[in-house]
């Protein structure tokens, strides 16, 4: 049987450190498979487990995030890698031959030869390493084969935006390469997409590739609306000229800039706006979903400052500035913003908390559904239960407190409650009950003491929206 562990990069985490042992059930002939493999259903035995281990499982359980590993999946993730670009290797070499099409077209174009100095084989070896670095890493030809034609000519945009960042990226920072034309590379850039996007046109004609080979409609939910942290932009558009001013200082051991720095600092400003723009690092969206998801948008920030300073620094041929200066400000940027982002996550999560709700406006603002029925089960007719939740609740619960699963049971008919009904956390933050599934629960059980809890009215309210009516909450309660 191949080991799989569960593993929580957060705090380090994994469940092999736990006194368990993997229980195998009957074989499962749902699951058979032709070439003799045999399946089987698992589960999970927890043996004596000390308090860091009941600890660290308990906040592996609040923050709802498992890692399936395998190996580490860092030899999966290459293994897969390459298992794509052998399955594609027609599509591969055909993008290769189109790459040197237009790198020897627009050299020939441009000097009329297509003899190459020493200069230029540089830049075309930064071409071509790059080209196949974005293509098996993005999987470029696995999405182009299994989308639609217009995401298939978002993903062949996408890889040939990150090539033109890339290069740009590379001639900056590589001094030999920093006399090559501008618009030889930028015009080898456009002429590989056109003819990218000329061959999938031709292919997608005469194959009519639609999802997974089958005609089928795509129906996307709207995502919602976020709006923007205008008190974040402002103190973070403080902190990019902070940031500069550290580089300038780490740069020249002074504070004083250099003349023409002024437009330095402009440059960087436009740039940072809209990168924050593009990488959505001000939608208060982020922070309602974790502290991690709202920094990603930071680096992502950060990522795409880098690589539009090199575009319009190749572009405009601005080599007098320094590069240390201007390539280190996004990073000493995102070394400020893990500290702001933090201050605004525990704000956003429990200081705009002022008080509880003790008005009807209040509780009417929160259990506002949208509409949705409130009607009672046995109104809609009988449901189906797939999977009874009392198996794995009781699996679940045993390493806590075996009594308390009795104490359920008692209560409960758990034959009549399907498993996806139902939720098992253990957390004191409201923020985690918002984060649930909108969908009515029948059982949400919650492991943490309600005493802990800051804010009883709205912690109740918000179990409440989460709950089919005749469900049942259960918590633990100090008196």
């Amino acid at each position: 049987f191949k080991q799989v562990d569960i593993h929580l990069t957060t705090n380090g985490f994994r469940l092999s450190d736990l006194p368990c042992t993997i229980v195998y059930d009957e074989k499962d002939a749902s699951n058979g498979s032709s070439n003799g493999d045999t399946y089987r259903r698992c589960g999970l035995r927890f043996g004596e487990m000390a308090d860091e281990h009941k600890t660290g499982l308990n906040y592996f359980l609040s923050h709802f995030t498992i890692g399936l590993e395998k190996g580490r999946q860092l030899r999966p993730r290459v293994k897969n890698i390459f298992i794509s670009a052998r399955q594609y290797a027609v599509p591969l070499f055909i993008d290769f031959l189109l790459l040197s099409i237009a790198l020897l077209g627009v050299q020939l174009a441009k000097r009329q030869t297509i003899e190459l100095s020493v200069l230029y084989l540089k830049l075309f070896a930064v071409f071509y390493l790059f080209w196949l670095a974005i293509s098996l890493i993005m999987e470029k030809y696995r999405k182009m084969f299994q989308k639609t034609f217009s995401e298939s000519i978002v993903v062949i945009l996408k890889s040939n935006i990150a090539m033109v960042y890339l290069v740009s990226f590379s001639v900056v920072l590589w001094s030999p390469l920093a006399r090559v034309s501008r618009m030889q590379t930028f015009g080898a850039c456009a002429a590989f997409l056109l003819l990218e996007l000329a061959a999938f046109s031709l292919y997608y004609l005469f194959h009519k590739q639609s999802i997974n080979g089958l005609k089928m409609s795509v129906k996307k939910e709207p995502t919602p609306s976020s709006t923007l942290s205008y008190p974040l932009m402002f103190i973070d558009g403080g902190l990019v000229f902070v940031a500069f001013m550290v580089m300038n200082y780490i740069k020249r051991g002074s504070l004083s800039l250099p003349p023409m720095y002024d437009h330095a600092i402009l440059l960087l400003y436009v740039i940072w706006m809209g990168s924050a723009l593009i990488a959505k690092k001000f939608n208060t969206s982020g922070f309602r979903t974790s502290y991690t998801a709202a920094i990603s948008h930071c680096i992502k920030a950060a990522i795409f400052m880098g690589a539009g300073l090199g575009v319009i620094i190749f572009a405009l041929r601005m080599f007098y500035y320094s590069r240390i200066q201007l390539f280190g400000t996004p990073a000493v940027l995102v070394g400020f913003e893990l500290v702001l982002f933090y201050l605004y996550y525990l704000y956003s999560t429990r200081g705009r908390l002022g008080s509880d709700i003790e008005t009807r406006a209040g509780v009417r603002e929160i259990i506002d559904l949208n509409g949705a029925s409130r009607d009672l089960p046995e109104e809609h007719g009988d449901c189906r239960i797939s999977e009874p939740v009392e198996t794995k609740l009781r699996h679940a619960l045993e390493f806590f407190d075996p009594k308390l699963f009795k104490f359920i049971k008692g209560a409960i008919n758990l034959k009549k409650i399907d498993r996806c009904d139902t939720a098992l956390l253990s957390t004191d933050e409201i923020a985690e009950i918002e984060s649930l599934d909108p969908i009515g629960h029948r059982l949400l059980v919650n492991l943490h003491k309600t005493n802990d809890v800051r804010w009883f009215n709205r912690y109740f309210l918000q179990i409440y929206r989460k709950m089919e009516n005749r469900g049942y909450f259960v918590g633990k309660v100090h008196t």
